[in-house]
């Protein structure tokens, strides 16, 4: 990345730091120090200075923020000045006392947001990264896939486990029951992403192949056609659909899709007939869960403020603590998630037959899957979002011990917030869920999660000491003719949501 040292993103440098420097009245001086420091850096590292090494410094100095006072990290590689790396100390001598190194009594929050901007604005640019990187990447997908072999959660948390998921999910499995698979959703539809067979579009609709496994759950005449007419057509019918055998199931596709230059995304893109099952079950089930009378607002798929208010909340009083999962679909292990359905078994059994069970990596090597699924699976989303609440409320119910009662599952759940892997808990409960997540072959992210200090991040919503600190970020390069739509829409709406929060240059 050398070779973009003066590329399209170093550009924007200069404007933010004098912005920055007029939101916050740092000297000019101290922002051309900064500036140098910058362009220094920029001919050496090139753009990964911007998409990686800032991105790290706001990292740890967002660790300062939950010590509460600066950590040796902060100064890694910068000159330091007392406490403070020279780096930035016109921002951060308004956060932290330069002499002590602890966080001030009234520290300056437009601070925060400006040092948090500077070094985030680039971290989500939309790169391939380096080949070395991709395969690290997929070593770790390998990894994590053998890891879930060891999964033994500890002492008598499973049995706890096991009657809080009877209580959490009673009303789902009584709702399947009574619902039947044929009346989940009608009318079936496929959702937006790729397939494995690399068909698209309004292709999709043209079924050729139909596992067998779904049989019992999704019979193809009443899932695979709209009407008698289209199955009976002889071009593009049941005559003409093949009923593939499980030992000839098309393995999903694991893929590499570009994120950010530290690492790529894996993703696993599922067969035709397995997309379109899963869109079934899966909108059935969040509809389900987002309704129901005890995890309702409590686990949510469409609605992000709720976590981002208790984050914003939190940052205030410290009352909440904000988790982040690290590969968190790729460690929610199957037999777990039968272990959670065990008073579900109807449900269960339509997530498994809907389930890929094997995977095709980029080498061109097969592997079965002991992970419930993939990001890719339109089951993914809801099934983890299922067993974090459940591992979370088994943390809480071990912890006040007693029988376990709807009663209590209740009055623990009030206070727990599930979006995805983005999971909101009270903050003296903090270590025990850590232990039980663990435990449950789940890795919490501790650059990412915050229980002490002023600053909280869940949804989006990044926050300190009652202010949204959030940054804006940029998410592609700049378009290089009009006919980059993609890119223009993108760098309009960065544009328009800097000047919206003082970046006016």
């Amino acid at each position: 990345m050398k070779s973009h040292a003066r590329g399209p993103l170093s550009k924007l440098v200069p404007a933010l730091l004098r912005d920055a420097g007029n939101m916050c009245d740092v000297g000019a001086a101290s922002i051309e120090r900064d500036l140098k420091t910058m362009r220094s850096r920029l001919k050496h590292e090139g753009e990964s200075f911007l998409t990686i090494t800032l991105p790290t410094f706001c990292q740890n100095f967002e660790r300062s923020l939950a010590e509460g006072m600066v950590t040796p990290q902060l100064s890694y590689g910068y000159r330091k000045t007392g406490c403070l790396p020279s780096f930035l100390r016109g921002f951060t001598e308004l956060v932290f006392d330069s002499g002590t190194g602890l966080i001030k009594d009234e520290p300056s929050e437009d601070a925060v947001k400006a040092i948090r901007q500077l070094c985030l604005f680039a971290k989500k640019v939309s790169l391939p990264c380096s080949p070395r990187r991709e395969k690290k990447a997929i070593e770790d997908y390998i990894l994590i896939e053998q890891d879930l072999e060891n999964i033994r959660p500890e002492g008598g948390l499973l049995e706890v486990f096991k009657q809080v998921s009877c209580i959490l999910w009673r009303q789902a499995s009584y709702s399947f029951r009574d619902s039947g698979a044929f009346r989940l959703h009608t009318p079936p539809k496929h959702g937006p992403g790729a397939t494995c067979e690399r068909i698209s579009g309004n292709q999709k609709y043209v079924h050729k192949s139909w596992h067998a496994r779904l049989e019992r759950i999704f019979p193809l005449d009443l899932h695979a056609y709209p009407n008698v007419g289209c199955m009976l057509r002889p071009e593009a019918g049941i005559n003409s659909l093949a009923l593939v055998s499980q030992e000839d199931e098309l393995p999903v596709r694991v893929t590499l899709v570009p994120k950010t230059l530290k690492g790529p995304r894996i993703i696993a893109i599922e067969p035709v007939c397995m997309q379109y099952t899963q869109q079934v079950i899966s909108r059935w089930l969040m509809h389900q869960i987002e309704t129901d009378d005890l995890v309702g607002g409590h686990v949510n798929f469409t609605d992000q403020t709720i976590n981002q208010r208790m984050a914003l909340k939190a940052s205030a009083d410290g009352s909440l603590a904000t988790l982040d999962l690290s590969s968190a679909s790729d460690r929610v292990p199957l037999d777990l998630v039968q272990t959670m359905l065990h008073d579900a078994p109807e449900l269960f059994q339509a997530l498994e037959a809907c389930r890929s069970r094997r995977a095709k990596l980029p080498s061109g090597e097969i592997i079965h899957l002991k992970k419930f699924a993939s990001m890719g699976s339109a089951t993914c989303f809801p099934v983890e979002s299922m067993y974090f609440l459940t591992v979370v409320l088994t943390a809480l119910a071990d912890k006040h011990g007693g029988p376990i009662s709807e009663r209590l599952v209740r009055k623990l759940i009030s206070r727990v917030y599930v979006y995805g892997d983005d999971i909101i808990i009270p903050v003296d409960t903090t270590v025990a869920v850590i232990a039980a997540l663990t435990s449950f072959g789940c890795k919490v992210n501790s650059n990412k999660s915050f229980w002490t200090g002023q600053f909280r991040e869940s949804c989006g919503m990044d926050a300190f000491n009652g202010v949204r600190v959030t940054p804006t970020y940029v998410r592609c390069l700049p378009p290089r003719s009009r006919r980059d739509a993609r890119a223009i829409i993108s760098w309009t709406e960065a544009s328009n949501l800097l000047y919206r929060n003082g970046f006016w240059l």
